[in-house]
């Protein structure tokens, strides 16, 4: 069957290019395996269940399906099918000359690309901004060269970038955080796209509201309605918080936007744009604005100033004023300033006790993405050992090889990148900082080939050893390269540098990253 959402005569000349005179049956079923195997392949393990290594390569191949390839070949003028893209089994030799080209819903019409050979759609933006993006960027750093054109593409075509869009906007969920892509992609040193259209689109973000802003609500999926961006910019900007009472959803979208004004900042410092990056780094601080120091949460605010009160019968059960959870989830929405979120609850110590009662009470939800990166908040706060075995703990409870096997629907990938990267060892807590929270590894030994940043460049190979993993969860020691680390948070040149991460663990806690006499590790 061929496919297309161009014409039928696209979808025809498809079906051609994919199967072409001569293909048989085993080229067909065997080049997507071997397509897959290459992406699985990247990361050998040793020491393990047969359940955790389906988890993990399972993982490999959800985390890696999205964004989808959207664009198709344009036909040759005589409707031939020769030096057309084709999967290297079934190439026979063929050089790809074909131009492409793709359906946009922005613009109802068809566009042909301007530079390179796919445009990428299906952005589950509020999702995979946390982890799966961050995936991407390591093992796919040529293909995220094109998927920020295609952000850009977007931008020309609609005059915003992305929130959750399919073949067009569909104003699901909350803020741009298509912003939060771009500069971590430019942080890790991507490069092979328009910097400056990409600063003009992500300050837009920041600073343009929707149209009618005052009219609609922007309820999440409402129709008839134009691109949502930062509904309640306005008073944002003006007051420091987006209020309950004229825009749903209020206090998610003013942390969420915080941290978006973080990531342009850093995008800003980047490009040396000063002015601008103090603007925007001064506005990330707004998530003050909707903690109410009587509750000790964060809470929805009204227009008024005042704070609503919210009774929480259900510990992951969802309230007013937030996009899929509660109080409790998004009091730690803060991964831009773990220092000023300390500061604002009481102190370190305060908020390490409103941490244990988020655990303690059963708050915490993994099937769920504003809760992937609290268990790794007592690493920074010198509690390592709490994040090593709770990460541990959900990893078992929140994962398993059966149909049923994760907690909730994947996201995207964001699901699988948590688990991936937990294996690891390690975690993206603030996403556009460059540096990793550290846990402890999952499997005794793991070989990771981490791909050339640019064509022609070369490839890396990084082992993380961690003898008795599976029965061991606490770290007592941790060298990289030889080079003794004392705090647990690396950075991603030590991704980059590959070579040798060994954990020494333990049966039970350690004073590695538990020493009260360092001072508090801070993202």
């Amino acid at each position: 069957m061929g496919l297309s959402l161009i014409s039928e005569e696209q979808a025809r000349y498809n079906l051609g290019v994919e199967m072409p005179d001569g293909a048989g049956v085993e080229d067909v079923v065997d080049e997507p395996i071997d397509a897959w195997k290459s992406k699985t392949d990247r990361i050998q393990v040793q020491g393990s269940t047969e359940e955790q290594k389906r988890i993990l390569y399972t993982g490999i191949f959800h985390a890696s399906q999205y964004p989808a390839e959207h664009a198709e070949p344009i036909p040759y003028s005589d409707g031939s099918i020769k030096g057309v893209t084709l999967p290297a089994t079934l190439r026979h030799g063929q050089e790809d000359k074909h131009k492409y080209h793709y359906y946009s819903g922005y613009t109802d019409s068809v566009h042909k690309i301007k530079q390179g050979l796919q445009r990428y759609q299906s952005w589950s933006l509020w999702d995979i901004y946390r982890a799966q993006w961050n995936l991407l960027v390591l093992f796919e750093p040529q293909r995220v060269v094109v998927m920020v054109r295609s952000l850009l593409d977007i931008y020309d075509e609609s005059g915003f970038l992305p929130m959750w869009s399919t073949l067009a906007e569909t104003n699901i969920m909350i803020s741009t955080h298509a912003d939060s892509l771009i500069a971590e992609a430019a942080v890790k040193g991507v490069s092979g796209f328009d910097m400056n259209k990409a600063w003009e689109a992500v300050r837009k973000d920041g600073t343009i509201p929707p149209e009618r802003e005052f009219e609609l609500r922007y309820e999440d999926r409402e129709e008839y309605t134009p691109l949502e961006v930062h509904a309640g910019l306005t008073f944002y900007n003006q007051s420091g918080y987006v209020p309950l009472d004229g825009w749903p959803e209020s206090t998610s979208r003013t942390l969420d936007y915080a941290y978006d004004d973080h990531a342009i900042a850093v995008f800003a410092d980047l490009l040396d744009k000063n002015e601008e990056a103090d603007f925007f780094h001064n506005r990330s601080k707004n998530y003050r604005h909707v903690f109410d120091h009587d509750q000790g949460l964060m809470a929805p605010r009204l227009k008024n100033g005042n704070f609503l009160v919210q009774p929480l019968p259900n510990p992951r059960g969802r309230r007013e004023g937030f996009t899929e959870g509660n109080s409790f989830d998004y009091s730690f929405d803060v991964v831009q300033d773990v220092p000023g979120l300390a500061e604002l609850v009481g102190s370190r110590t305060k908020l390490v006790e409103l941490l244990d009662r988020h655990f303690a009470e059963g708050h915490n939800d993994q099937s769920n993405e504003p809760s992937h990166h609290i268990p790794y908040l007592y690493s920074l706060l010198g509690e390592a050992a709490k994040t090593q075995r709770l990460v541990r703990d959900i990893s078992h409870e929140g994962f398993s090889d059966q149909p049923d096997g994760y907690a909730s629907k994947e996201d995207c990938g964001q699901q699988s990148a948590w688990y991936i990267f937990s294996a690891m060892g390690i975690y993206p807590v603030n996403p556009v900082s460059g540096e990793y929270v550290v846990s402890s590894p999952f499997f005794e030994r793991m070989e990771i080939a981490i791909p050339a940043r640019i064509e022609g460049g070369e490839a890396v190979q990084l082992r993380i050893e961690a003898p008795g993993s599976s029965e061991r969860v606490y770290v007592a020691n941790l060298t990289v390269n030889g080079r003794s680390i004392v705090q647990p948070k690396l950075k991603w040149s030590d991704l980059l540098a590959g070579g040798t991460w060994k954990f020494d663990l333990a049966d039970t806690p350690q004073l590695w990253g538990n020493d009260k006499t360092l001072p508090p590790l801070y993202a």
